[in-house]
């Protein structure tokens, strides 16, 4: 059995930036996972140890960390926030991605309805497969 990498963007100067992002992936998380997905998010998992160690906050730390986590996934997931283009981290980990041949998904959340839509990019977003793939996971236990 596997698990998802679960990205998303996290750094900047702002910490209740930083603090929001860590929410919206953990409830993303929460979702996923009570949708029957198996999840790591290195933002959820690693933002509380940063915090109580006072560890550095940026990618340059944890890439290798991340690497690690990302050579034995199944897939990389991005979910969508603002922000996730620019960030340096997301940027980094689908390169990994590609480096393993993982599979690249991206989670568009609907904040309204509480879902999120996983979506397999096209190739104009620079990911060599342009399957299409969509997959809705609501608030319920079941996936639709």
């Amino acid at each position: 059995m596997s698990y998802i990498y679960l990205a998303s963007p996290y750094s900047d100067p702002n910490p209740s930036v930083r603090e929001a992002r860590f929410y919206e992936v953990c409830k993303c998380a929460a979702h996923l996972m009570h949708s029957g997905e198996h999840i790591f998010s290195p933002i959820a998992h690693s933002h509380p140890i940063s915090m109580a160690g006072n560890l550095p906050k940026g990618f340059d730390y944890w890439a290798d960390y991340d690497r690690i986590m990302i050579s034995h996934c199944s897939s990389l997931w991005i979910l969508l926030l603002a922000g996730w283009r620019r960030s340096v981290g997301i940027k980094a980990e689908i390169e990994i991605a590609k480096e393993l041949n993982k599979e690249i998904f991206h989670v568009v959340p609907d904040f309204q309805r509480e879902t999120y839509t996983i979506e397999k990019p096209y190739s104009g977003d620079q990911y060599e497969d342009n399957k299409s793939v969509s997959k809705k996971y609501r608030r319920s236990s079941n996936k639709t």
